[in-house]
């Protein structure tokens, strides 16, 4: 049964792509006129209905002759950005050489992005029944779209030899890498039914970027800790925590440390001290811990973590992204070890945890805890292992903000059943982010004012 329908599945999408980019406006509605006509009622309008579908016919044939002689050599540069984020439409420049010897107007080009229908395993893993879904069916909020939506562009006449430009239109509409295998040059027959296609090799790849709402000044509580190797663990060089200044050497100080000029007027080994030094630092706890069927709840999490990664955290703090994949991953940004962008692209990346327990996520959060000034934690569940968690963390004296992100269709919200935890607990419905956003850290920050 798996099998006769991912069969299906295959060829529906196959034929709807092919047919999506050969047959233009146009065609359709000769398509479809052909049709209605061929099914008229009465003689005079069956006899009309046979010389229209005749018509209809003779035009389609015309059209599918001309495809085969279209044969044209081209090579393709494109212009495109680092990086675009979900949502939001942009424009990049496609360059186009004729390699041919005649003159050739009237082409369009036509992005191919690479395959990303379902294998058979991952078709089979959204028919299976979950917690959520008790039935086989395919869920409403797990499509098959592809991740991105691209705007066909029209190019000017070209001469042999001769390049040329076309601006095509990018909306991205899923997160992670986006793969471009090729650029199809399209040439409409002389009716304007059917689109020839030559196409042009091309690989390339996007970074799409989570999407990500607006979210006022919110800052995170918890006063500066002490960090072991001080900036040495920001700026990678060295031990270069704050100086102090020199003193004699003591068995056991490391090389690098001492002071050679110092040790020559001397004569004896003189080192640098150091102090080491104190600053905030933030956990940005991302849960992956979820059903496949929960999808759209997961991709709002991961939103609403880019949304806090993203915003501006000053000179002096760090923030620890931390999640579950493959295995429990910790990524800093802040003093010379990472930027914002190397977090949202992070994020781009981030997928469920791979069989592992959430008691990973916990384990690698409480290691650090005595390093950390505060916590945000962006949860897709709230339940007893997730509860565990924040006490653990509450016990330690770490401030929190705790945000869970439901389904759309969850009538009843969770509760922050965790002592101590009542006044930094908020409900994010799917769908309704940036108004829950809004509403949540704007009475975070009535809050603070009082």
């Amino acid at each position: 049964m798996i099998w006769i329908l991912y069969r299906l599945y295959r060829f529906s999408s196959s034929a709807s792509e092919w047919a999506r980019r050969r047959i233009t406006a146009a065609g359709w509605i000769v398509i479809a006129v052909a049709i209605a006509v061929a099914g008229s009622g009465s003689e005079v309008e069956k006899s009309t209905g046979t010389r229209l579908f005749l018509l209809g016919l003779a035009l389609w044939t015309v059209a599918l002759a001309f495809a085969p002689f279209f044969r044209e050599r081209f090579t393709i540069e494109r212009d495109l950005p680092g990086c675009v984020s979900v949502g939001e439409p942009v424009r990049y420049t496609v360059r186009i050489r004729n390699l041919g010897r005649r003159r050739l107007a009237g082409l369009g080009l036509i992005e191919q992005p690479a395959d990303s229908r379902l294998d058979r395993a991952a078709f089979a893993a959204r028919l299976r029944a979950t917690r959520r879904t008790r039935h086989f069916q395919l869920s409403a909020n797990r499509p098959f779209g592809r991740g991105a939506r691209f705007a066909p562009a029209d190019l000017p006449v070209l001469q042999p030899g001769e390049w040329g430009a076309a601006r095509i239109g990018l909306n991205p509409m899923k997160r992670g890498i986006l793969h471009l295998e090729a650029v199809l040059v399209a040439r409409t027959d002389p009716f304007g039914l059917f689109r020839a296609l030559v196409r042009v090799e091309a690989p390339d790849r996007v970074v799409v970027l989570p999407r990500r709402y607006p979210v006022p000044r919110f800052e995170m509580p918890g006063s500066p800790k002490h960090q072991p190797h001080g900036v040495a663990l920001a700026s990678r060089v060295g031990e270069s925590e704050e100086f102090l200044g020199l003193r004699e050497y003591r068995p056991g100080d490391p090389l690098r440390r001492i002071h050679w000029r110092s040790w020559a007027r001397a004569g004896e080994p003189i080192t640098k001290e150091y102090q080491d030094e104190y600053f905030t630092r933030h956990a940005l706890v991302l849960d992956t811990f979820t059903d496949p069927d929960n999808e759209e709840a997961f991709e709002e999490a991961v939103s609403v973590a880019a949304s806090f990664a993203s915003q501006d955290r000053g000179e002096e703090s760090l923030l620890d992204l931390m999640f579950v994949g493959d295995r429990a991953y910790r990524v800093t940004a802040g003093r010379g070890l990472g930027s914002t962008g190397h977090l949202l692209e992070v994020l781009a990346s981030v997928g469920l945890a791979a069989g592992l327990p959430f008691s990973t996520l916990r384990n690698v959060v409480l290691e650090h805890a005595g390093e950390l000034s505060g916590a945000l934690c962006v949860f897709v569940e709230w339940d007893e292992a997730r509860r565990e968690f924040v006490r653990g963390l509450l016990q330690r004296q770490i401030p929190l903000q705790v945000f869970v992100v439901i389904p759309s269709a969850q009538k009843i919200p969770p509760e922050a059943d965790v002592p101590g935890l009542a006044g930094a607990f908020r409900v994010l419905r799917s769908g309704h982010i940036r108004e829950d956003l809004a509403t949540a850290t704007a009475r975070k920050l009535g809050e603070a004012s009082r």
